[in-house]
């Protein structure tokens, strides 16, 4: 069974504890607002 992760609405900024909350998961989904495209390449590290 897949861990996913589900956060929303970081319009262009991510706590520096994203990582870690989500250091469990093998998936993390944005929901919308996402604010830039370096959100998405800071989760897909």
């Amino acid at each position: 069974m897949k861990r996913i992760g589900l956060l929303s609405d970081t319009h262009g900024w991510l706590d520096p504890r994203i990582r870690e909350h989500f250091a469990a998961c093998d998936e993390v989904w944005h929901a919308g607002d996402i604010g830039g495209l370096h959100v998405t390449e800071e989760l897909a590290r």
